[in-house]
């Protein structure tokens, strides 16, 4: 094998593992984001779960302190 073909070759293979890792880049970047809104939307659920049960104990206490 001849040094040329040896480095085309070479050359070919660092742009192919350069395309695989832009593609594993694109799909961990879009990972992330799936589990970021998920994150939000865990929050969002948690905080209404929390003001919820604040409401139904300020009740509790209410009906407690009219009695």
């Amino acid at each position: 094998q001849s040094l040329p073909i040896f480095v085309e070759q070479k050359q070919r293979d660092i742009i192919e593992e350069l395309e695989s890792l832009k593609q594993d880049r694109l799909q961990r970047d879009i990972q992330f984001w799936i589990h970021y809104q998920k994150l939000l939307e865990s929050l969002s659920v948690m905080e209404t779960l929390i003001k919820d049960f604040k409401l139904i104990r300020q009740a509790e206490l209410d009906n407690i302190t009219a009695e």
